[in-house]
């Protein structure tokens, strides 16, 4: 159900309408029309998924505590499994970070801390992260998933661990 501002929004004032806009969106079933560029917004629910999963353990198992990756050196068929996967996406959970040069980002990223730890499954994290404008909003999920459970039964954390190929 798409929502449209009622008000005129030429008076009103920016906060205002962001309000409008974030009230309207809490639910990730709804959708609403921007007052300001008539954009379709929604927030969406994205789950850690075993291609996610999946591409953490290789970017783990390809790069050493704080190093960074460079996935534009990758030949084509890995560049596009990684990005097939949403590699980028773990970034949403704070498992991945990207490199930002003079303000712009590039090819490299390297898992964080917390992203090692998540791939050596001694951490849980949230099952789900909320996004909106390409950006996870701090919305908490009551249900967390381990390396293993993201994975699923596709794959087998211990061979991919060992670079078996899952």
């Amino acid at each position: 159900m798409n929502m449209k501002f009622q008000g005129d929004p030429k008076t009103s004032t920016l906060l205002e309408l962001k309000f409008w806009l974030r009230e309207q969106t809490k639910d990730a079933k709804k959708s609403a029309e921007c007052p300001c560029c008539t954009q379709d917004v929604r927030v969406w629910p994205r789950k850690l998924n075993s291609g996610m999963a999946r591409s953490a353990i290789i970017i783990y198992r390809s790069t050493k505590p704080g190093e960074w990756f460079d996935v534009g050196a990758l030949p084509k068929k890995q560049k596009l499994d990684l990005h097939h996967w949403e590699y980028s996406k773990l970034r949403f959970w704070g498992i991945l970070e990207e490199q930002v040069a003079s303000g712009r980002p590039n090819s490299l990223w390297r898992l964080t801390p917390l992203g090692r730890t998540f791939v050596e499954n001694k951490v849980r994290l949230q099952q789900k992260v909320w996004v909106y404008d390409n950006e996870a909003l701090g919305r908490k999920d009551k249900k967390t998933t381990s390396i293993t459970e993201a994975l699923g039964v596709k794959f087998n954390f211990d061979s991919l661990m060992r670079g078996e190929g899952g």
